[in-house]
């Protein structure tokens, strides 16, 4: 029991979690300090990539899975949250709710064939199945909207207290999705540190060994499907939020994945707490660009691909590696 309360609080005794308040703390009062907009909208984003990033390094980083199409389940959450605001005239913040769980539940159905298939084939198996699902959003028009996509119509504003709360704006999602993506983070980050974890880490680094010494393979890799596909569902969810509507080529499309996989290997492919480096890094490149060199911002595809082929050239155990080689 004294072994157990140790492990569970060693996390908030570590350098990590002071870095980490730190962070939160700046990132709370950062508003205040007339970032504007424009700036609680990059943010925002960032923060979502941060959860995104670290479900992915969940299974791709830790359990050694490669997910080439991240963006299965963060379509999935987004089309969910739409779903209900424009088909069924409900909140789409009921998303957050629905949306990860239809990403828990697919990650688990889908992960039962999938995972007869090793390597490559795995790999190529998600991108395949981004695709798929990229072009069921595009002909289902009756429930998806098609090409266009759907829109998700402005929320009334939520009176607690008498208080009014304007859900639409960028400050009050903002204050949303921090907490959010602190809860998520830290939710990850116990799980990769747990035995399920370590059991995780022993698949990736030889799959053979650790069924012969016990490991149930195929179980671990669920529940790391599961866990990625709850997470990045729950973040493609408020993203849909954030952005007042889906589309196919905004939730599925091939940049996006691009993008999660460039985040991925850039903070470190087996570290959660690196999503949170790589998350504002490339977001704030990303706005960089389209800010300051617009005609460069034309081939976003070209960009984050060559990014992505130089980090697993030169840095491929991502920039958090440059200092420590602890699992984090």
């Amino acid at each position: 029991m004294e072994q157990a309360s140790s492990a569970r609080f060693g996390f908030l005794k570590s350098n990590r979690f002071r870095i980490l308040s730190v962070v939160a703390v700046v990132l709370a009062v950062a508003p205040s300090f007339g970032i504007g907009v424009y700036g609680e909208y990059v943010l925002t984003e960032a923060l979502v990539f941060v959860i995104v990033t670290a479900a992915w390094s969940t299974i791709s980083g830790y359990t050694g899975q490669v997910v080439l199409g991240p963006t299965i389940f963060f379509g999935l959450g987004g089309y969910a949250s739409a779903y209900l605001a424009a088909r069924m005239g409900l909140s789409p913040w009921l998303g957050l709710i629905v949306g990860p769980i239809c990403g828990l539940i697919f990650g688990l159905i889908i992960g039962l064939p999938f995972f007869r298939l090793h390597g490559p084939y795995f790999a190529l198996a998600t991108l395949a199945l981004t695709e798929v699902m990229g072009l069921v959003a595009t002909n289902e028009q009756q429930y998806t909207g098609g090409s266009v996509g759907l829109q998700i119509p402005f929320q009334p504003p939520l009176n607690i207290l008498g208080l009014s709360i304007d859900l639409n704006s960028n400050l009050t999602q903002y204050y949303i999705i921090l907490p959010m993506a602190l809860a998520c983070t830290y939710v990850m980050y116990r799980i990769a540190m747990s035995k399920a974890g370590y059991y995780f880490t022993a698949i990736r680094d030889d799959e053979d060994t650790a069924m012969s010494l016990g490991v149930n393979v195929l179980k671990y890799k669920e529940i790391a499907f599961a866990v990625c596909g709850f997470f990045t569902a729950l973040a493609g969810a408020f993203y849909a939020n954030f952005l007042f509507y889906v589309s196919p080529d905004a939730f599925f499309g091939i940049q996006l994945a691009l993008i999660i996989l460039v985040m991925g290997v850039l903070g470190g492919a087996d570290t959660i707490l690196g999503a949170w480096i790589s998350g504002f890094l490339l977001t704030l490149v990303q706005e960089g660009l389209r800010v300051g060199f617009g005609a460069a911002a034309a081939y976003p595809v070209l960009i984050v691909g060559a990014m992505l082929v130089l980090l697993l050239l030169f840095l491929p155990k991502g920039i958090i590696r440059l200092f420590t080689k602890k699992r984090v």
